[in-house]
Order: structure tokens, then C-alpha cells, then sequence
């Protein structure tokens, strides 16, 4: 469920609510890791789930 505050223009709050399992089984959070840019062509790493 997401609830979201808004004023005339803009949304001013915005909150998710999830099942407490579901934070659990989240070891690391996405924004203390290094960023992993996008590649394209020949630029583009082998994915490690291709592996």
C-alpha cells in the first residue's frame, strides 16, 4: 500500500507499507552500494546471472 501527501502541484510525502517478512529479507539495502551504471554493445559486462 503506498499513501502520499499532495499539495495543488506536487507530492509534499510519500510512505510504503509492507509485510514485515518482507523487510526482513532485505540483507543490504540498494542505496549503500556502489552504483552500477548501464552499459550498452560492446561496452556491456557479461551479467553475473548468465554465468
Amino acid at each position: 500500500m503506498v499513501i502520499r501527501r499532495e499539495s495543488a502541484d506536487t507530492c509534499e510525502a510519500r510512505a510504503k507499507l509492507v509485510r514485515p517478512d518482507f523487510t526482513q529479507a532485505i540483507d543490504v539495502h540498494w542505496r549503500s552500494r556502489r552504483i552500477d551504471w548501464n552499459r550498452l554493445g560492446s561496452e556491456a559486462k557479461t551479467p553475473a546471472w548468465t554465468r
